[in-house]
C-alpha cells in the first residue's frame, strides 16, 4: 500500500499549484496508480529482456530496474547505492 501513495504523491506533485484537487475521483487516482504502474512492469519486462546485457552486468539491470520505482516517486531504499 506505501507504493501507491507513492505514486499518488508524486503525482499530486507534479501538477501546478492551485489546480483543483477535489476534482480528482477515487476512480480517477485508482486509474492513475493502475496505469503508472502498468507502465513500470512494461520497462521492467524490457530490461528484463535485453538480451544485448551480460550477465555480469547484472547490478546494472538492477539499477535501471530501481530508476523505474524512482521514476514514479517510489524510493527502493539505499541497498542499490554503491557509489
Amino acid at each position: 500500500m506505501k507504493l501507491c501513495f507513492e505514486i499518488l504523491a508524486d503525482e499530486l506533485s507534479r501538477r501546478a499549484p492551485g489546480e483543483a484537487f477535489e476534482a480528482l475521483t477515487a476512480q480517477h487516482l485508482a486509474i492513475v496508480v493502475q496505469d503508472r504502474c502498468y507502465l513500470a512492469l512494461e520497462q521492467i519486462r524490457e530490461i528484463l529482456r535485453d538480451d544485448s546485457i551480460e550477465d555480469e552486468a547484472c547490478f546494472m539491470r538492477i539499477e535501471r530496474i530501481v530508476r523505474v520505482f524512482e521514476s514514479m516517486g517510489s524510493s527502493c531504499g539505499t541497498r542499490h547505492d554503491f557509489g
